[in-house]
């Protein structure tokens, strides 16, 4: 349970600093797919993704994991 919190302190504190938002733009594009492919894939909306990518903080915890674990972030 600790390793939990720690991780989500983690999440929230580089959420902030937008560490997500470029590490995930970047193995995306890496990995060749495109915001709506990369949507489909997390199971996620495309504008969420998008949300996601320019750093608007309004999206939940389980949104930004799926799109992480997706691209093998979490």
């Amino acid at each position: 349970m600790i390793q939990i919190y720690i991780k989500i302190g983690a999440l929230i504190s580089s959420l902030k600093k937008g560490v997500f938002e470029r590490l995930n733009i970047k193995r995306r594009k890496s990995q060749r797919l495109t915001q709506e492919a990369l949507a489909i894939l997390a199971g996620v909306r495309k504008p969420t993704l998008n949300s996601f990518e320019q750093g608007k903080t309004t999206l939940t915890l389980a949104s930004i994991l799926k799109i992480l674990h997706t691209l093998g972030l979490d």
